[in-house]
């Protein structure tokens, strides 16, 4: 839900000002493979109040690029977006990184301790 309601304010992210130019990620209709298809795809790196770690996007015009990582608007809001090669078990990589960012119930006891 929520997806390309917008771009945020020109200013914002860092010292630079806007990140990405002012243009906004739409996020690609739920149900999307679990497997990233032909050529390559942009995932979200990080959840965010309105989605989830994972969720594919287009890459907006003036997103900044570095490597595999981007930045942009969704929903107000300068998020990253990594670049994901076609192939990658998509569902495998959201559980990685989920337990990387400790924002998996299965792992948070480990991350917070006893």
């Amino acid at each position: 839900g929520g997806a390309g309601r917008g771009a945020g304010p020109g200013g914002g992210a860092g010292a630079g000002g806007g990140a990405a130019g002012g243009a906004a990620a739409v996020a690609l209709p739920m149900g999307a493979p679990a497997v990233m298809g032909p050529g390559a795809g942009r995932v979200l790196d990080e959840p965010t109040v309105d989605h989830e770690v994972c969720e594919q996007f287009t890459l907006p015009a003036g997103a900044v690029v570095l490597g595999t990582k981007a930045l942009c608007y969704v929903a107000g809001e300068v998020v990253t977006l990594k670049r994901l090669e076609a192939g990658i078990d998509l569902q495998e990589y959201a559980r990685a990184r989920r337990s990387y960012l400790c924002d998996d119930e299965r792992v948070l006891p480990q991350c917070t301790g006893p």
